[in-house]
């Protein structure tokens, strides 16, 4: 089982950087967020993984870098349990 975890943090310049020290696959979507009803850049961090206890951990560990590292009160997070597959010639969504 996958978990597919965004987490929704202000934009950075460096914040592909600091994703890219704990994961080397993820999504940076850009969006406006509002945070007590004041409009801000916000960047949504897409990981898709698998739920593992060591993923948890890397992942904690990427939030506290955002949050300290770039002086944010905090890093919303949301997780969704996510049945996964690379769909590729050899590995079809629909196979017969």
């Amino acid at each position: 089982m996958h978990t597919v975890y965004d987490l929704y943090t202000e934009s950075q310049p460096a914040l592909a950087a600091t994703v890219g020290l704990f994961f080397d696959s993820f999504t940076l979507i850009p969006a406006v967020g509002y945070w007590r009803g004041v409009a801000e850049q916000t960047t949504v961090i897409r990981l898709i993984l698998p739920a593992t206890y060591a993923n948890r951990l890397k992942l904690a560990g990427l939030i506290e870098d955002i949050r300290v590292g770039f002086t944010q009160e905090c890093v919303l997070l949301s997780a969704t349990p996510a049945d996964v597959q690379f769909v590729t010639a050899d590995n079809p969504l629909i196979q017969d």
